[in-house]
């Protein structure tokens, strides 16, 4: 498969920045009217291992459920967050958007998936893309 140019893939954005998205990944936060997506990583830095752990738990959570046709599970082993949604269908919708989270700079600052500050939309927009390409043939 060819690589994916970085401006193909859609981009990050911090949540409060200002900057336009189509949609956010992050937690609930009741304090900015922001419910939880479907996208959050449930795992915690701290609670669930340092942040390069936490991400490649995140990235291997995200490819079980759409690797695996029969991952229908209604929940992970440790977590207390279900999963009923999460295919490749769906994570292929997430294909060249812009995602919204809180790990971009405040000042607007665009990740693409291939810049060097650790972010789960980052891993969100590199397997969405996959995804996609899979899904189109």
């Amino acid at each position: 498969m060819e690589p994916i140019a970085d401006q193909e893939l859609g981009r990050v954005v911090h949540v409060l920045s200002g900057a336009s998205y189509e949609q956010y990944v992050g937690r609930a936060m009741p304090r900015y009217r922001l419910p939880e997506s479907l996208w959050a990583n449930p795992y915690k830095v701290g609670r669930h291992g340092d942040l390069d752990t936490v991400l490649l738990k995140f990235e291997e959570l995200i490819s079980h459920f759409c690797n695996d046709a029969s991952a229908e599970l209604a929940s992970v082993p440790g977590l207390r967050r279900s999963f009923p949604t999460i295919n490749k269908v769906e994570l292929a919708k997430l294909n060249r958007l812009t995602l919204a989270c809180w790990c971009p700079d405040l000042d607007g600052t665009l990740l693409t998936p291939h810049d060097p500050e650790v972010c789960h939309g980052r891993i969100l927009l590199r397997l969405a893309a996959r995804a996609a390409a899979e899904l189109a043939g």
